[in-house]
């Protein structure tokens, strides 16, 4: 998770970055605890985050990696 989103009822604006630690964290605990065989990208909040992301995959030797850019939310909310 790149990002929270809190819908605000009349514009669906309101994304938060998470920070790169919370990130590492995450990414650090699924590779401890289940692995990595395969994994997808989603939302990427920002170019730092993308830049780390790509760094830790890289790292993971994840072979199999699928990018999925999200450029507008699901309630239509752009990024």
């Amino acid at each position: 998770i790149t990002a929270i989103v809190g819908r605000h009822p009349t514009t669906n604006k309101n994304v938060h970055q998470m920070t790169i630690e919370a990130i590492e964290a995450q990414f650090a605990t699924a590779k401890r605890q289940i692995g990595i065989d395969a994994l997808k990208t989603g939302m990427l909040f920002s170019t730092s985050i993308i830049e780390r992301v790509a760094h830790m995959i890289r790292e993971a030797g994840t072979k199999h990696v699928v990018v999925d850019p999200v450029m507008v939310g699901k309630l239509d909310s752009k990024l």
